[in-house]
């Protein structure tokens, strides 16, 4: 999981979010966990970063959540494929709260 204080001047308030990540049947599971392991520190400092750029209201609502996925799979595919083609197909939020 990943926690982070949501940007709220005066308030203290935090998400804790636990993603998945649907990856493309073409990706060879074994080769998708090596490169997953290996770029786990960078993926989970960007999401920590991205998350507590937001504000309360970014992160309500499903339209809002919507947004986070997509934002968070762009991300994550142009970091680990910059000069190849996406492989990780969907996030599901396997956890989603906020305080």
């Amino acid at each position: 999981p990943v926690i982070a204080n949501l940007d709220e001047p005066g308030v203290r308030r935090y998400v804790r979010a636990t993603i998945t990540l649907a990856i493309s049947l073409e990706w060879d599971p074994k080769k998708a966990n090596e490169l997953l392991e290996k770029k786990k520190p960078i993926l989970n400092d960007w999401l920590t970063v991205y998350l507590a750029s937001l504000g309360l209201d970014e992160v309500r609502g499903d339209a809002n959540l919507r947004r986070l996925q997509q934002q968070i799979l762009d991300t994550f595919n142009q970091k680990l494929f910059p000069d190849s083609k996406p492989k990780i197909k969907k996030i599901l939020f396997r956890e989603f709260a906020i305080q």
